[in-house]
Formats: C-alpha cells, sequence, structure tokens
C-alpha cells in the first residue's frame, strides 16, 4: 500500500484517501506543525458511507490509528491553521496483525527503528543497499554504507606474504612471514607475530659502515666527515669497530645528539667493553692493526655516530652496528665489581674496586712513526697507574719514548715520562694522580726504520695519592712598572710561590685577575720587602698575581713551586 504525505496552508484542507488492503493494519501519522493547529484523522470502514473523526492535534509527534482492515479507508484533515502557518504530516504503514511489514515506505527518521519498511528516503532521493559487486561512490545518497570487496573499509582477507593488502581499513592485524614491503600512501594493517602479538619493532637493526675509511672526524656509521646516524628507535647499540692490517694509529669516539641542526658538535656516549670488564666510559677507542673491538652503549638521544677523533695512520677501519629496541644491561649507569657501584658520575662505595681493572689502552702493535693516540676520558678513578709494555724492536739505533698528558680544557701537560727505550721492557709509571679530565699517549720514536711492538695498558684506582712536597722551583724576574703588571699566571699545579720587591717603591700585589692600581690591591711589599703566596689545606693560590710599583725602578723576584 502506498503511503501519503504532504503539507497544510490552510484550514479544511484534506489529503488524498488511503484504502487498506489487507487484514488488521495500524497506521502511523507524523505531524509537524507550529502551535494552535489542529488535525485529526477521518476513518470510513468498509461498508459504511460516513467518516468517523480521530483526533491527533500533537505538535511534532506521532499518533497511531490502529486496527484497519481490508475495505477501511483513512485520511487526514486539516481542521484549523493559524494564518501564514503551515502543518506537514506523513501516513505510514505499521505492521499487519503478524508483524509483516505491508510494503509501504517510511519517512527517514519516522520509522528507521521500526519493522516493516523497505525503503529509506529523505522525501526526495530514496537509498537502497547497493550490490555486493559495486563500490560506494562520491555521489551516493549518504546514508549508503561501503561493506562490499571493493570499499577501502573492508579487509580483503589473507595477503602473499611480504606484500600489501589493498583492502585493509578494517584488519584488525595480520601475521606475515616477511614484513610488507611499503610504497607511498600504501595501507597496511598492523603486523602481528605468529602468535596474535602486535609487532612494535619486529627486531634489532644490523647495520654495516662502508670499509676503508681513514679520514679525521669521519663517522664509521654513515662514512661522511662528522656525519650521524640516526638511530631511530633504538635503546642501546653494540658497535664493533674493526682495524685493517697495518695500523699505527688512530682511534675514534661514541657520540649522541637529539638535534644534528641544533646541536651538531653531539655530546660523548658513554660505553662498557665487555671483553675487558671495563667500567663504563667516555674515553675514546683505540683502534690497533689486524684488531676487532666490541662496545655497547645504553642510548638516551636519537643520532649516533663512532667519529675518528684521530686519523688512521698506516690502514683503515670500518663499524658494524647493531640496534636494538630494549634497554641493554647497567652498564650504562653503573656496574657492580665486588661491594662497590662504580657508574657515570663516580664511585659510590669509598673503597677502590675489590680486583684491579686493567684498561687496555693500546693493543699490541707495531709502532713506526711517531704518533699521539686519541683522547682517552677516564670517569671515575683518582689515580692511574700505566704500563708500558715492548715485546720486539728492531732498526738501527731505535729509541721510543713515551709521555702520559693530562688536560683540563684541550691544553695538554705532561704527567709523566718513562725512561727511553731501546729494547724489549716492561715499565709502570708510579700511582699517577688525575690532574685533569683526559688523558693520552705521545709515542716519539728515532733511530733509522724503527720498530717497536707496544702495548700501553692502565690500571685505575680510587685510592689517592699522598701529596707531595715540590722538589724544584721556577724563577722568573718581572721588570717594575707604574701600571697593572701580570707577576705569576693561572697555574692549577702550583703548590707555592714567593715575590721579593727588589725595589726602592712599595709593590702592591693583588690576588685576583682585576687589574691594579694604586687604590685596588691586595697586599704591601715594601721596598726589599718578601712576600708567600696563601696556602690553605686545599692548597695553594693557584690564580693570576697581579703587581702595581708606586715608581717604576727595580723588579721583581719570582719563585713558583710546582
Amino acid at each position: 500500500m502506498p503511503f501519503i504525505e504532504g503539507t497544510f496552508t490552510a484550514a479544511w484542507q484534506e489529503s488524498a484517501v488511503v484504502v487498506a488492503t489487507g487484514p488488521s493494519k495500524s497506521y502511523l501519522v507524523d505531524v509537524s506543525a507550529g502551535p494552535s493547529v489542529t488535525m485529526a484523522a477521518m476513518l470510513q470502514y468498509a461498508g459504511s458511507t460516513s467518516w468517523f473523526r480521530h483526533e491527533i492535534n500533537l505538535l511534532g509527534d506521532t499518533a497511531t490509528i490502529p486496527s484497519l482492515n481490508t475495505g477501511d479507508s483513512i485520511k487526514i484533515v486539516c481542521e484549523y491553521l493559524p494564518a501564514s502557518a503551515t502543518a506537514k504530516y506523513g501516513l505510514n504503514v505499521v505492521a499487519d496483525a503478524a508483524g509483516v511489514g505491508g510494503g509501504s515506505a517510511s519517512t527517514m527518521g519516522t520509522t528507521l527503528a521500526l519493522a516493516g519498511f523497505q525503503k529509506i528516503t529523505d522525501g526526495t532521493s530514496v537509498a537502497a543497499v547497493k550490490p555486493a559487486s559495486s563500490a560506494a561512490v562520491a555521489d551516493d545518497p549518504a546514508v549508503v554504507v561501503a561493506i562490499s570487496p571493493s570499499s577501502r573499509l573492508q579487509s580483503d582477507g589473507a595477503v602473499v606474504p611480504g606484500t600489501v593488502a589493498t583492502a585493509s581499513g578494517l584488519a584488525g592485524m595480520q601475521y606475515n612471514t616477511a614484513l610488507p614491503a611499503m610504497a607511498n600512501l600504501q595501507q597496511v594493517a598492523l603486523q602481528a607475530d605468529s602468535q596474535g602479538r602486535l609487532i612494535v619493532n619486529p627486531r634489532a637493526r644490523h647495520v654495516i659502515g662502508p670499509a676503508g675509511l681513514s679520514a679525521l672526524n669521519t663517522d664509521l656509521i654513515t662514512g661522511t666527515v662528522n656525519g650521524w646516524f640516526d638511530a631511530e628507535n633504538a635503546r642501546s647499540i653494540g658497535i664493533q669497530l674493526i682495524g685493517s692490517a697495518g695500523i699505527t694509529g688512530g682511534g675514534a669516539i661514541l657520540e649522541q645528539t637529539s638535534d644534528p641542526i641544533l646541536a651538531p658538535a653531539g655530546v660523548v656516549l658513554p660505553f662498557f667493553e665487555p671483553a675487558t670488564l671495563s667500567p663504563p666510559s667516555n674515553n675514546g677507542i683505540g683502534i690497533a692493526a689486524n684488531s676487532m673491538r666490541l662496545v655497547a652503549a645504553n642510548l638516551t638521544a636519537r643520532y649516533i655516530r663512532a667519529r675518528l677523533s684521530a686519523a688512521m695512520v698506516g690502514g683503515t677501519a670500518q663499524a658494524v652496528l647493531l640496534l636494538s629496541p630494549q634497554v641493554g644491561p647497567a652498564y650504562g649507569n653503573g656496574i657492580s665489581f665486588g661491594t662497590n657501584s662504580i657508574g657515570n658520575v663516580g664511585v659510590v662505595g669509598s673503597a677502590q674496586p675489590s680486583a684491579n681493572l686493567v684498561v687496555a689502552e693500546i693493543a699490541s702493535s707495531a709502532l713506526t712513526v711517531t704518533t699521539t693516540s686519541a683522547s682517552i676520558a677516564p670517569t671515575w678513578a683518582a689515580t692511574h697507574i700505566v704500563q708500558l709494555a715492548v715485546t720486539a724492536v728492531s732498526g738501527t739505533t731505535p729509541t721510543l719514548d713515551c709521555v702520559v698528558q693530562d688536560s683540563i680544557n684541550g691544553s695538554w701537560v705532561d704527567l709523566y715520562t718513562f725512561p727511553r727505550v731501546t729494547g724489549p721492557t716492561t715499565i709502570q709509571s708510579p700511582p699517577l694522580a688525575m690532574r685533569g679530565t683526559a688523558l693520552r699517549y705521545v709515542q716519539t720514536v728515532g733511530g733509522t726504520a724503527p720498530s717497536f711492538t707496544r702495548a700501553i695498558s692502565r690500571v685505575p684506582s680510587v685510592a689517592a695519592v699522598p701529596a707531595s712536597p715540590p722538589t724544584a722551583g721556577a724563577m722568573t724576574s718581572v721588570a717594575a712598572a707604574s701600571a697593572n703588571t701580570l707577576i705569576l699566571a693561572v697555574n692549577p699545579f702550583r703548590k707555592g710561590g714567593y715575590v721579593f720587591n727588589e725595589s726602592t717603591s712599595i709593590l702592591r700585589l693583588g690576588l685576583s685577575n682585576a687589574a691594579v692600581s694604586a687604590t685596588s690591591y691586595t697586599v704591601q711589599v715594601a721596598a726589599s720587602g718578601f712576600y708567600e703566596l696563601p696556602s690553605t689545606p686545599g692548597g695553594c693560590y693557584t690564580g693570576e698575581v697581579r703587581g702595581f710599583w708606586d715608581t717604576a725602578i727595580g723588579s721583581a723576584r719570582v719563585t713558583e713551586m710546582g
């Protein structure tokens, strides 16, 4: 049976008449009208000529007209409508006695949730379910739902391992024995392992750096000078440094940064060398001939590199990198040795480790030219004993002079000089107190065609070296001047200082890097007077000493103890 719908614009208008075609059919009247509108349903039963009024003066609501049988008629009448007003109505089949729809349509939003309708409409367009072979298109009515295999909303099920699903929007996860090879703008389902677990990072990455690298500041991972490698989501790394034959010097340092543009210099990446059980270190890594050194580190930044901090001499180097999404063991934060915990920031325990730790600084290899090692930054020891082991020597009158140097800010000073080596020997230094923040080894060879097979190792210790008295003083003279004059420069290793004023004028001294004048100074030293620099339990004053004479005559005789 067809439905009727329409609009009233004046009172006492009537809709078309609908005649029921089946037994026990109910009808739904949908009313949309303004205030004070009165509508009624007029019913005429089969065999009768009279119309009966069924009031439906409802505003924006519906009313059900029950139980019309075959031959019964119904129409809608507008009994009252204010001037310039309109009222909409609709008449629709609800259900017959058996609960089966009578074949009518329903206005959208009215009977969508009710049984019995066959079509959905907005009054103009009629929506229909499309066949399974047809995909949704842009000009389909809005209620069309794409549920066909042609739709991007449906999974196309299993795919060939390593390929991409063409319609994977509804697929929860897919298992592939080989991960898909993606192209730009392609879609793929979430990847699962064989037990249905989501793969976040499928496996550790293995990266082989270029071979044959030797230039200073070259990154062994990317092969570019000052280059950076994007470690992405890696949380820890293992890196193997491989040295070729013929190497006589060179080394690398591990560095990291979170932004190679804003922070291109990066910072040192502390590492741990499992083979030697050495503590976490910021050192450079020496690379010897025919050697392989494996180190590991936990990452705290995204970009990393293994930069040649000392150019390779006589050979080349290569790096092989393994990146893991998991954090490694606690070597990045602290390692236990006996009852002591040694970490990147110092020693937690108060005693030295229960067993001496031997750090292999330079692996045994032939040295034929003068070489300076890479900078090494010990992180926890107070003192060091350095051993130089020479196992083979050749050449004509060969000599080897090895000096241990340390530095605070890149300016290197001698810490210990080994006795000259002319043949196979093993020499140990006395305990050396760390005065700076870095160490290096200067190895100078002499003679004709010299060759020394040597190795350098270091035993760090937390035990402090007892302070020793000065054994020598450096004497200088400074001419008197009626102006700000430098008497002694800064010297962090100064153990004492003395000034004798060999003048007939007063000398005004200032213990400061600020200018000294007749009105700004620390102490007056009379003519032929003597002054000793102050000393505290922490040591002698090590800063600048400046002077100013009332009359520029004579000089200051200065002795500095070191």
